[in-house]
Formats: structure tokens, C-alpha cells, sequence
């Protein structure tokens, strides 16, 4: 019975961490990251008051998510780390996400969790967007309400590409990209048209017709030029679809800049000084804001070394991204990237929740030893699996 509870609390976990930006809109964002570490703690407690101890955790993984957390927790420590409880209360939850996807990461049903989304989303759009029944709060984060969005899409696209291409969830995937467009972020809108065409590439790279891609590529690239050269659609009308829209478009034909370039080459050259770190935080002393890229202020917080081992789990990631051998371990490491690259042009670490519940998700399933045929999409594998 507790086991089956802490496995419905994990779903809702994983979905606080996805939706939490876009759950802001409706009450106070304290709420929901408070909420998230409650379920977290509860989650665990329940871990160890399984009698029958059903959680089966690696050795190897434990080893590794501690590491993790305590080379970043000595940044405290530092002489320009700068903190206060709101940061240690984020650093805890980040550790927290962690050892949850760790002990329950190989028990999510993907598909049904899929599908929840989906449905959540729809009627979050109608609600807020369409039929605009409430006002969104003004004080909430809308970069990442159009984040979690693009998300879904990406997903939808994601699963379309590992069922060889389902024309439902393509549709949904597709429609929700169209959808991107008009939102705030230029990320929500590049990053899903980025995935779409690495599922593309890898199709036809694992079916050996990368010469037709090529070829498909071209003919279609020349179509829609042949479209913009004699059609009356200018980059000012598209850009009048969304503030995120405009801002790409702004970027792209240089009438728009922000300082994020600065900031990352002043970055740059304290990491050069100092590579083992200044501490958390430090970026507020020695530049004034953070650098907007996820492994730069991992290394300017807290030194190279642990810069690379993110580093190091991102390429396994995206090998196993393309190799789709595992379904659960295929959508985790589709989490963990698609945010992963979400932080590389915003956001700061304390705010990365869900890159780092999806790592440890990633990491325990990682060291799952299940074939592929026995893995069937949407179902969880093996309570006891065996380890590699």
C-alpha cells in the first residue's frame, strides 16, 4: 500500500517539477515550491517505512548523486559565495528532486503521464489564452510558462518519433509547436523546431536515407524561400505573432541585443582565474547577475571538475537520446536535455528543478540492464530490476 502511494507521489511530483512555472499563474509561487518539497520529503519517508523495501537503489548511483550534492554544497563555503535562506531552501530541493528520481525513476509510466499533460495543457490555454475566463498573475515567470509548453511539444513529437512516427501524438506535437510561436520565450520556439529535426535526422540516419532527408530538405527549403521571395509575408508580420517571436526575429536581422554576451566573456575569464570556483552565488559579487548559461555558472559557482561531470552526463544523455534503447530511459534523458538547453541561454542553477529531478531519474535508470522487447511504452519496469 505504501509503496503504491509513493508511486502515485512521484507522477504528481514529476509533474509539479514540469508544470510548476505555468501552475504560478494561478496562486502564489511560494506555494508550489513549497508543495514540491513536501512531496519530496514525504516520498522518501515512505521509502523508508517500506517494510518490504521495494526501492531498489544502485550503489553506484547513490555514490554518484551524493558526490554531486556535497561537491556543490562545500560552495558555500567559499569566499564570494553569497546566500541567504531562500537559496539554501532552493539547494535543498534541487538535492532532494535528485534522490527521488533516483529511488522511483524507473517506476513512471510515461504514457499515462503523457497524456495527463496533453489534457492539462489544452484546457490551460483555453482557460487562460482562448477563452481568457482568468487573468493570469502579472507577477509570474511567463519565460518559463512558455518553457513548459514547448516542452509538451517537444515530448509529443519525442514519443511520435520513438512509436515510428504515431500520427496522434505528431498532431499534438505539431500543434503545439504552431503554438510556440505566439508565446513569450524565444526558446519556447527554437527548441521545439530544434528536437523535430533531430528526431528527423536520427529516423534517417537509423533507417540509412539520410541522402532522401538531404534531398527532402533542399526541395522544402527552396519551396518555402520560393514562398518568401513572392509572397506579401514580411519578418515584421511575423513577428507580430508573439513577444518571443519578435524578439528572434529582432535578434536575427541585429536590431535587437541584450548584454548576455558580456556577461558570459567576463565569465569566461574569472572561470580562467579561478577554475576550481568562487561559490554559490558569487555571480551577484563579480558580475551583478548571473551568466544565463547553465555550465558556465556551474563552473563559475563551483569549479570545472564539477562543470564536467554534468558535462560528462549530458553526452550520455544524448547518446542515449539517440539510440532510444530503453523508452523510460529515452524520455528521461529527452527531460534532461530539452531543459538542460532551456538553461543554456537563461535561467539561473538554483532554478533548474527539473534538470536536476530528470538526472537523477536518468541516472538511476541508466544502470538498468532491461532489453528493449521487454520494456513495453507507457509501462514501468521491473520493481527489481537487475543491474549491468
Amino acid at each position: 500500500m505504501l509503496f503504491n502511494v509513493s508511486i502515485y507521489g512521484f507522477h504528481i511530483l514529476l509533474f509539479l517539477v514540469v508544470f510548476n512555472s505555468s501552475l504560478k499563474y494561478m496562486y502564489s509561487s511560494g506555494v508550489w515550491n513549497l508543495l514540491q518539497i513536501i512531496l519530496a520529503l514525504f516520498i522518501l519517508a515512505i521509502t523508508f517505512m517500506d517494510k518490504k523495501n521495494r526501492v531498489i537503489i544502485n550503489p553506484k548511483t547513490l555514490l554518484v548523486i551524493i558526490g554531486l550534492s556535497a561537491a556543490t554544497l562545500v560552495s558555500f563555503f567559499y569566499q564570494y559565495a553569497f546566500y541567504d535562506s531562500k537559496v539554501f531552501f532552493k539547494f535543498i530541493t534541487l538535492s532532494l528532486l535528485m534522490f527521488c528520481g533516483v529511488c522511483y525513476g524507473r517506476h513512471l509510466n510515461v504514457i499515462s503521464f503523457m497524456k495527463i499533460s496533453n489534457v492539462f495543457i489544452v484546457v490551460f490555454i483555453l482557460y487562460f489564452s482562448v477563452l481568457k475566463i482568468a487573468v493570469m498573475d502579472e507577477s509570474a515567470n511567463y519565460l518559463m510558462y512558455s518553457i513548459a509548453i514547448a516542452f509538451v511539444a517537444v515530448a509529443n513529437m519525442g514519443i511520435a518519433f520513438y512509436k515510428d512516427w504515431d500520427g496522434k501524438w505528431l498532431s499534438c506535437g505539431l500543434i503545439l509547436l504552431l503554438y510556440c510561436f505566439t508565446l513569450h520565450s524565444r526558446s519556447a520556439i527554437v527548441l521545439p523546431m530544434f528536437f523535430l529535426l533531430f528526431f528527423i535526422f536520427i529516423d534517417h540516419v537509423k533507417k540509412k536515407k539520410l541522402l532522401k532527408l538531404i534531398g527532402t530538405s533542399s526541395t522544402l527549403i527552396a519551396i518555402l524561400g520560393g514562398i518568401a521571395i513572392y509572397s506579401d509575408i514580411t519578418l515584421e508580420d511575423l513577428s507580430q505573432l508573439g513577444y518571443g517571436a519578435y524578439r528572434l526575429i529582432s535578434m536575427l536581422s541585429g536590431e535587437y541585443a541584450d548584454d548576455r554576451g558580456v556577461l558570459l566573456y567576463r565569465s569566461l575569464q574569472l572561470i580562467s582565474d579561478n577554475p576550481l570556483g568562487y561559490g554559490i552565488g558569487a555571480f551577484w559579487s563579480l558580475l551583478g547577475y548571473y551568466p544565463h548559461n547553465f555550465f558556465v555558472e556551474t563552473a563559475l559557482n563551483f569549479g570545472v571538475f564539477v562543470c564536467l561531470g554534468y558535462f560528462v552526463i549530458s553526452c550520455i544523455a544524448v547518446i542515449e537520446l539517440s539510440r532510444s534503447r530503453i523508452f523510460i530511459l529515452w524520455f528521461y534523458a529527452l527531460i534532461y536535455l530539452y531543459y538542460l538547453a532551456a538553461w543554456m541561454t537563461s535561467f539561473d542553477y538554483l532554478s533548474s528543478f527539473q534538470i536536476h529531478f530528470a538526472l537523477g531519474c536518468f541516472i538511476s535508470c541508466l544502470s538498468l540492464d532491461v532489453p528493449p522487447s521487454s520494456v513495453a511504452l507507457g509501462s514501468r519496469v521491473d520493481p527489481r530490476p537487475k543491474y549491468s
